[in-house]
C-alpha cells in the first residue's frame, strides 16, 4: 500500500492525495523465467474532492539472459476515471483507457552497482479526442552502492507524445517533449526503515503553451517495508 500527500503553502486547492494498494504475485516458471503480475487501484484527490481513481493490471516476464543480466517485457492495461469537480469542470473528458507495453534491460555491475535501459510505447483513449495520445519512451538509470548502506541513483528519460485531436481555442494538434531527469540518495537505518532523499527536474515542451512548463520538485520519504 502506497499512500502520497502533498501540501501547498499557498496553492492548497492542488494538494494531491494518493491512495495505492496493490497485489503482486510472481513465480518462477523456470531457472531462466519468472512470471509476475500487478493488480493495482489509484485513488487520488485534489484539494480534498474526488479527481480520479484507476483500476491498473499489469502482467510481466522477466528472463535472466545472461551471467545476472535481465530482460523484463511489461504490459499495462489502465482504465482511468476521471472526476468533475469546481476546479475541475471537463475533467471527465479525460475518462478512457491506457495499453502500455516496453522492455527494460538490467546489467549488473560487479558489486558496484546496475544499469538499465528501457523503451516503452503506450496509447490513450478518452472520451475527447484531443486528450488521445500515442506516446514513446526511452529511459536509462544507474544504481551505485556506495559504502556505509548509502545507494545513489541516477535516472533519465525522454518522452514523445502526439496527440489525436485539436485542444479547444488551439490551431495545432498537441505535440509533447517530456525531458525528465532525477538524482537520489538512500539510506538503509535498519531491516524495516530507509531514508531517501532526491531532485527531480522535468522540462516538457510543448506547441501549446498551455501545456508548455518546468518542474523542480525536491523530496525527502522515509520508507518502512514489513
Amino acid at each position: 500500500y502506497s499512500f502520497y500527500q502533498s501540501l501547498h503553502a499557498e496553492l492548497s486547492d492542488f494538494n494531491v492525495t494518493d491512495n495505492l494498494p496493490e497485489l503482486r504475485l510472481a513465480f518462477h516458471a523456470a531457472p531462466w523465467m519468472a512470471i509476475k503480475g500487478t493488480y493495482a487501484f489509484d485513488y487520488v484527490l485534489v484539494g480534498g474532492d474526488a479527481y480520479s481513481y484507476s483500476h491498473i493490471l499489469s502482467p510481466s516476464a522477466v528472463f535472466t539472459v545472461w551471467k545476472g543480466i535481465t530482460a523484463a517485457l511489461e504490459y499495462t492495461y489502465r482504465t482511468n476515471h476521471f472526476m468533475n469537480s469546481d476546479l475541475f469542470a471537463s475533467n471527465s473528458d479525460r475518462t478512457g483507457f491506457n495499453n502500455t507495453v516496453g522492455v527494460t534491460c538490467s546489467v549488473p555491475v560487479g558489486s558496484y552497482g546496475s544499469v538499465k535501459v528501457g523503451y516503452a510505447y503506450d496509447s490513450e483513449k478518452t472520451r475527447e479526442d484531443f486528450w488521445d495520445y500515442t506516446g514513446n519512451k526511452v529511459l536509462a538509470g544507474l544504481q551505485v552502492n556506495l559504502p556505509y548502506q548509502l545507494y545513489l541513483d541516477l535516472y533519465g528519460e525522454y518522452l514523445t507524445k502526439n496527440y489525436g485531436g485539436l485542444f479547444p481555442s488551439t490551431t495545432d494538434r498537441r505535440e509533447d517533449i517530456a525531458k525528465t531527469a532525477s538524482i537520489s540518495f538512500t539510506k538503509i537505518l535498519s531491516d524495516t526503515f530507509s531514508l531517501s532523499a532526491g531532485q527531480l527536474y522535468r522540462r516538457n515542451k510543448s506547441n501549446s503553451d498551455l501545456f508548455d512548463y518546468n518542474r523542480a520538485i525536491s523530496s525527502l520519504f522515509i520508507n518502512a517495508r514489513f
